[in-house]
């Protein structure tokens, strides 16, 4: 409150508050003499004086809200001046009424109650202007009408000439004595009826007339102030227009730039490669660097966007192009199965031959087209898939579910594969290759991937998928989990479990199956399932027919796939995608040039069945598997030298089944009979014949002696290259080590012994 009262007391330029205090206060007096002022504005001030005497009383009360003193003072206004007030004006009032009272509380003075309209001075009498008086004025207005071109239709600038002579016309009435209002009305009326050109309404013309009056005044009285300056000023009208070729200038660099106008635009303004009006018009270094004017963007922004996906390509283009609405309400559920690939968000780990990986494989999904409901999956093991794996799934949903009644709807790549729909070759289609077009189904593929329904159904499995244990994102490189980079780095360096970050290949395959029966079991909105769970929807829609399931003996027509194929030198050998296999056996070394079928199994490729053109003489073939190129070891090369021997055993033992006879009939036929005379020579050859016999067979029996030594040798892990060619130690080298060889052979069976014991 002290510093409320000294604020006030600088304001009113007392020394200090004290002075304030003991002063006493300058009471207000009326600009005129009460005696002056009309009785009107007196019985006003009378009624407000009544109206406001409760509240003067009440505002010392200090029991009564401020809120309940307004709210009674608001009543008592309406039953004395018989109309309502706002709150805002009753307050105003109030607040005049205490200044001027200035603190005395002298509410009796009927002059602080009147209003401030009650001080203004009678304007002096003016007299009435004749018509003829009038009409001297405006003659001027009337010869400049008559004077355009055409009086209806004026053009801009024969109506600014119009409103420069009307309002000068008004300025030069009241220097002739008469009023501004007067000289107004004569002048609007004027224009009203002999000018409606110049607005659209008669209100319209006054407030034109009223602006541009302001504005020739606030100029100074220029005429300049009050013309029309929209054909110079206007910003669509200011500029050049942007050129044909300008524009596809433009759009064509915008392409160029990557759909970035900014810069294109920049370019060609730098480059002088727009036309001269342009060029000359604009600033080559706006404020801002990627300043393109509005004119200029809204002529190309909306044809650089259409441009941009055809100029990506015809792909592209397609896909955010025009697209056709499908009605699924026509089809059943199994009618068409649909599968697709997804890379899945997780990694898991697994311990193979190659040691310990951290795997992000592929899942191939099937789905019910009809009702999205996920029949199966197949967990790849490998970033990448091929056709075998199309194949097993669609066997195993088979398994499960069936074959579809029409067919399945893929996509293209490897699902094309010829191992998935079969192939044709030039015999015809029946005799050469058992593929699922044979069993009646129809192949159909997607042109784009909007037709495929299957991928909303994968971004539904991916959101349940977040949070799963090695959750990388849907595209990692872009995601950028750092902390899954570094658990990768910790368990393939060893120095964490993989078990801490990651789930092993069974708990990621069990923890697929889950989020699927999470899905089929999860009501979905849309044209297909209308509120159903994709299962009930499965069952919903199902129609009267069921599937077909192929019985056991039967199902080699979907596992299998028939070849007909040529046995050649190295067996039974084939390709499928990038995959070779070899087969090759002692029946297939009895094969060689002749053609078989060949009944390959995608889902167990280890075993290979065959039989002739007729479909006879079947027998079974173990693949061969190609050996590492330089790590090979004995055991490996032993094993396939020994799968060679069985393929051309049969051609060896043909072969010495019939050298007899062929030494027999073609040997005596081919040489004459020699006849020696003399006996000497006979002889001669005789001797030299026995020792070359006794010589290679001493040198035999010391090179199966030199090969024992140094397999024996090697055995015992030792040295025995000084035993080698010398036949006596190498002998003496033998005993020795079969004695070494028989000691700890006992030594061996005693020490099993006493562990058994």
């Amino acid at each position: 409150m002290r510093a409320a009262v000294e604020a006030e007391a600088q304001k009113r330029g007392y020394r200090n508050t004290e002075h304030l205090l003991t002063s006493p206060p300058d009471q207000w007096r009326p600009e005129i003499p009460v005696s002056e002022i009309r009785p009107l504005h007196l019985e006003k001030a009378a009624k407000l004086q009544r109206a406001f005497a409760g509240t003067l009383v009440r505002m010392n009360d200090i029991s009564l809200a401020s809120g309940e003193i307004e709210r009674a003072g608001l009543a008592e206004y309406r039953a004395v001046f018989g109309q309502a007030i706002s709150a805002r004006h009753w307050r105003r009032l109030l607040e005049r009424i205490l200044e001027r009272d200035g603190g005395a509380e002298d509410f009796s003075r009927l002059e602080i109650y009147l209003d401030e309209s009650a001080f203004n001075k009678p304007a002096p009498s003016v007299p009435t202007p004749s018509a003829d008086q009038v009409d001297e004025h405006l003659r001027p207005l009337k010869e400049i009408i008559a004077s355009f071109a055409d009086p209806f239709k004026p053009s801009t600038r024969e109506k600014d000439y119009l409103w420069i002579h009307s309002i000068e016309t008004l300025d030069f009435m009241t220097q002739e004595g008469l009023s501004r209002k007067q000289a107004k009305t004569a002048v609007l009326a004027f224009l009203v009826n002999r000018a409606p050109f110049l607005a659209a309404n008669s209100i319209a013309l006054k407030w034109a007339f009223e602006r541009k009056f302001r504005a020739w005044v606030k100029a100074g009285r220029v005429l300049s102030a009050i013309t029309d300056k929209r054909s110079t000023q206007s910003g669509n009208r200011r500029s050049p227009a942007l050129s044909e070729a300008d524009k596809l200038a433009l759009e064509a660099r915008s392409l160029l730039c990557g759909g970035r106008i900014a810069q294109a635009w920049r370019e060609l303004l730098r480059e002088g490669k727009l036309s001269r009006e342009i060029t000359e018009y604009y600033r080559a270094n706006p404020s801002r660097k990627s300043y393109v004017p509005l004119k200029v963007l809204g002529a190309v922004k909306h044809e650089v966007k259409m441009l941009d996906d055809i100029h990506h390509g015809p792909k592209r283009a397609r896909l955010n192009g025009a697209y056709i609405e499908r009605d699924p309400s026509g089809e059943f559920s199994g009618d068409w199965q649909q599968g697709d690939d997804l890379t899945a968000c997780v990694y898991y780990f697994d311990q193979g031959e190659e040691g310990l990986q951290i795997v992000r494989s592929q899942v191939l999904l099937m789905i019910d087209v009809r009702s999205l409901y996920a029949l199966g999956f197949v967990l790849t093991g490998t970033p990448s898939y091929s056709a075998f794996h199309i194949r097993n799934l669609i066997s195993c949903v088979h398994d499960q579910y069936g074959l579809p009644r029409r067919g399945w709807y893929f996509e293209n790549g490897s699902w094309r594969a010829r191992i998935v729909t079969g192939r044709k070759d030039e015999v015809g289609w029946a005799e050469t290759e058992m593929g699922l077009r044979g069993l009646g189904l129809e192949f159909r593929h997607a042109r784009l991937a909007r037709a495929k329904v299957v991928e909303n159904v994968m971004g539904a499995i991916q959101n349940r998928m977040e949070g799963e244990p090695g959750y990388c994102g849907r595209i990692e490189r872009l995601d950028g989990f750092e902390r899954m980079e570094q658990h990768k780095r910790l368990v393939l360096s060893g120095k964490a479990a993989p078990e801490e970050f990651f789930m092993s290949r069974a708990e990621w395959f069990q923890r697929l199956d889950a989020i699927l029966r999470d899905y089929n079991s999860d009501p979905q909105q849309g044209k297909y399932c209308q509120g159903l769970s994709p299962r009930d929807a499965y069952e919903r829609f199902s129609g009267p027919a069921g599937l077909v399931r192929l019985p056991q003996n039967c199902r080699y027509l979907l596992a299998n796939h028939r070849i007909k194929v040529q046995v050649g030198r190295n067996g039974i050998c084939f390709r499928h995608g990038k995959q070779s296999y070899a087969y090759r056996n002692e029946q297939t070394g009895a094969l060689k040039g002749r053609t078989v079928l060949a009944w390959f199994n995608p889902e167990f490729p280890e075993i290979l069945h065959v039989t002739d053109v007729k479909f006879g003489s079947a027998f079974s073939v173990e693949r061969v598997h190609p050996i590492p190129a330089m790590s090979a070891t004995d055991e490996d090369i032993s094993a396939a030298l020994a799968k060679n021997a069985q393929h051309d055993a049969y051609a060896k033992a043909l072969y010495k089944a019939i050298v007899p006879e062929f030494s027999d009939h073609f040997m005596r036929r081919r040489f004459k009979p020699v006849l020696v005379d003399r006996p000497e020579y006979s002889a001669l050859g005789e001797a030299m014949k026995q020792n070359q016999e006794r010589m290679v067979n001493a040198t035999r029996k010391h090179e199966r002696l030199d090969s024992d030594v140094l397999q024996k040798a090697r055995r015992l892990g030792f040295s025995a290259y000084g035993m080698a060619r010398d036949p006596e130690r190498a002998s003496r080298g033998l005993d020795l080590m079969e004695a070494a060889e028989r000691l700890h052979a006992g030594a061996s069976r005693r020490q099993d012994a006493e562990v058994e014991s």
